[in-house]
Order: structure tokens, then sequence, then C-alpha cells
């Protein structure tokens, strides 16, 4: 008898130990990257494109490449919408008809939040990537609005900071190129705006801003560290890259605070107390991550026929890759949702004409230089009839 009591409160005793023990429910968490209308024009195949401000979030190899490029300022903007009412916005723009702002911009495109397919995003940024080195800091920020029968929507934003070193090798009659870098973060997740109600929406509609008319949407927001490699081999005109982003997945560090306690602590330089004991939209005992990305590239990039003063007359850049070949070995693989390829001709370093192919979407894109001044553009067109209208603006030396 005693035996049997022994027997029992060591099974229940391991039983509450494995209970104790068992693993956190996996969150995975949308990865948020600026805005980049000279990479989007090309399909986002520039993981093996030699370094400049795409190594950030292209390939940290680009760390290591000779000389380096300043970034004093850049800034670009996204909106996605039906394509008629995008076709209308330069001209509404002109005459003053609409507000490129966070909260005029989805009154503008009310049409295209009721029918499901809104969402705007903007980033700016400072940065140096280049001879051994890669610094930068970032702000990024999205908002997904999808009203209907069954309304949704999200916002998402982050301020990042990223710290990064490189070194080349040369080898196999070619350029070897290795980079590492860290980004710490902070960031704030909203991934249910509306409740399934649209009452918060017909605020923001009426003139309210957008912490006004979402101040009381519960959130997560708090910290990570991720960790980004990448190698680069070029030789001639042709180059291969590949990248790991995220590696051994993001953990984020979260707490739970309604969005209007967000953006006032934000607001006074300081993160929000509290928020432990969870909200709806964050479960304390859970394991928030941000997947692991991969990428594997090849590109080839020449002058075509004449130069002038030392500067081809026109240049190409062909881009192909693939990305999260590591799922393979988990889960169902779509080459078609994870292949980008694109096209840039780019006629005396002054005007550039792009194409691209991105993950089952079509891009177009155009750019001019103007000394250290660029500006960039790129549409984007998805299947359902809507497209995404990118701007963008730098200063780089």
């Amino acid at each position: 008898m005693r035996q049997g009591k022994q027997f029992i409160t060591i099974t229940f005793s391991l039983l509450a130990l494995l209970a104790a023990t068992a693993p956190a429910e996996r969150v995975h968490e949308p990865r948020l990257a600026p805005a980049d209308p000279i990479a989007e024009g090309m399909g986002s195949a520039t993981v093996a494109l030699p370094g400049d401000g795409r190594s950030f979030f292209s390939n940290p190899a680009g760390f290591a490449s000779p000389g380096g490029e300043l970034t004093v300022a850049t800034g670009a903007g996204a909106v996605r919408a039906s394509r008629s009412s995008l076709a209308r916005m330069p001209t509404d723009l002109l005459l003053g008809n609409m507000s490129l702002t966070p909260d005029g911009l989805p009154r503008y495109f009310d049409s295209a939040v009721y029918e499901g397919r809104f969402r705007q995003r903007g980033s700016a940024g400072i940065g140096f990537a280049g001879s051994g080195l890669g610094l930068a800091l970032f702000g990024a920020g999205e908002m997904t609005l999808e009203g209907g029968d069954e309304p949704t929507g999200s916002l998402l934003s982050e301020l990042t900071l990223v710290g990064g070193l490189g070194a080349p090798l040369e080898a196999l009659g070619g350029r070897f190129q290795f980079g590492v870098s860290a980004r710490p973060f902070v960031r704030i997740y909203a991934p249910e705006l509306f409740g399934a109600e649209m009452e918060r929406y017909e605020a923001l509609r009426e003139g309210e801003s957008v912490v006004g008319a979402f101040g009381d949407v519960p959130t997560r927001n708090g910290f990570g560290i991720a960790l980004d490699a990448g190698a680069l081999f070029e030789r001639g005109p042709f180059s291969v890259g590949i990248a790991a982003f995220d590696i051994g997945d993001t953990s984020l560090s979260y707490e739970g605070h309604p969005l209007s306690s967000v953006a006032d602590s934000f607001a006074d330089g300081r993160l929000p107390e509290g928020g432990t004991d969870g909200n709806e939209q964050f479960d304390p005992d859970a394991r928030y991550l941000v997947p692991m990305q991969t990428r594997l590239g090849a590109a080839f990039s020449s002058g075509v026929g004449a130069s002038l003063f030392g500067t081809d007359l026109l240049s190409v850049t062909l881009g192909a890759e693939l990305r999260d070949l590591h799922s393979l070995f988990f889960k169902s693989y779509s080459p078609t949702e994870n292949l980008h390829t694109g096209l840039e001709l780019e006629l005396a370093r002054f005007v550039s004409g792009r194409a691209g192919y991105a993950g089952g979407d079509y891009t177009l894109g155009a750019g001019i230089r103007l000394g250290i001044f660029r500006l960039d553009s790129t549409l984007r067109f998805a299947e359902n009839e809507s497209a995404e209208a990118t701007l963008g603006a730098s200063i780089r030396f």
C-alpha cells in the first residue's frame, strides 16, 4: 500500500514537472523592412548585388565593399489600393484634393478600405555601408485596413539600429565578401485594429488621428535583437550571394498596452511601464518570434557599349534569387512564391528603368539621379486588381 502511494506521488510529480517544462506556444511575428523603391523595382532580387545602402536589409556582405556609401537621409512611402484610385492620385494631389498623411490617406482611399485592399507604409533612415563597416538607424511602419463584412486591420512600427562588420578575401580569381550584423530594435504591433467592428475606422473617417481612432486597441510592444550574416562572391560582371536574416528566429520580449499608452510613452522617449499580465493580443506565456529568412541568388552587372568621361552610357543589371530554401525540410515549398527576379537599365548614371517579379507580383520602377540626390518610384501589381505605389528620395555620397 505504501509503495502504491509512493508510485502515485512520483507519477503526479513527474506529470507536474512535464507540464511546467512543456514548450510555450510559438507565435510567428511579421518581418518589417524599410520601403525601398530601388530594390522593389527590381523585384527585391538584390542579395547578390555589391554593397551600398541596400546592404542592411539585402546582404550584410556588402559592408566589405571597397570605399563606401554614406546615406545622409533617405525616406520612402507606399500605398496599396485599387489600380483605378492610384491612377487618380497624382491629379488629386496636384489639385490639393488629398493629404499625404497617415490619417489622410485612408480617408482618400476609402473605397479601397471597404474593398479589403488598403495598406500604407513608410520609412526613413541614415547610414553608412562599406570599407568593412555598416552602421544605420531606420524607422519604419505600416498599417493595413481591410473593411467589408469581416473587417480586419493591423499596425506595425519599428525603430531599428544596425551595426555590422565586413571583410574581403581575394581568391579563386575573384573577390569574396563576408559580413555580419546585429539589429536591436523596438516595435509595436497591433494585429487586430478593428476587432471585427468598423466603429474605430468610422472615427478615422470623421477626422480623428490614427492614435485617436484606435487608441484603445490592445497591442503587444517590446524589443528584440536580430542577428544577420551574408557572403558574396564577385568575378568579373557576375556575382553570387547568400544571406540569412533573423538567424535562429529572433525572440521578442513583449508587454501588452493600449495603443494610446504606447504612443504617449514613445513621445516621452521611454517604454511604457507594466503590461506584463497580457491582454487580448498578448499572451505572456507564449514565445513570439520573427522567423529566419534565407536568400540565395546570382546577379550580372556590366556596362554596355561606349562610355563618356569614364561613365558607361548604358549599364545593365540582372538579378535572381530564391528565398527560404531552408524551409524545404520543414514545410511545403512553392518556388513561384519565393522567386524574385529583376532587371535595371541605367543611362549615363542619370535615369534608370526597372522591372521585376516578386513572389507572384510584377513590378515596374524608374529613378533619376542628380549628383548626390536620388528620386525613385515603383509600381507593384498584385493579382486582385490592386497595386502598390512607392516613392522614395535619398541623399547619398
